[in-house]
């Protein structure tokens, strides 16, 4: 939060130096990943997070996916803030 006071335009590298140095630099890279390769590793314990940098709207990969796995989507609603706090 220091980070985010005092230098906002630090934030990102900040965030992904501290996911390196605690969990490794694997996990602070974007994967480049197929949507199939993602949810062949994904279990009823292990959900699909996606940190989304501004502007960016996964909506249409979710949907071509749950399309070419033939799940039918009844409803699909997605909230992405912009939110400040």
């Amino acid at each position: 939060m220091l980070l985010k006071a005092l230098r906002e335009d630090k934030l990102l590298e900040g965030v992904r130096d501290f996911v390196s140095n605690q969990l490794g630099t694997k996990f602070a890279s974007a994967p480049s990943a197929s949507m199939e390769e993602i949810y062949a590793e994904l279990d009823n314990a292990t959900p699909c997070i996606f940190i989304l940098s501004k502007g960016a709207d996964p909506t249409g990969i979710l949907l071509r996916f749950a399309k070419t796995m033939n799940y039918q989507v009844i409803h699909f609603e997605l909230l992405l803030s912009s939110s400040k706090s």
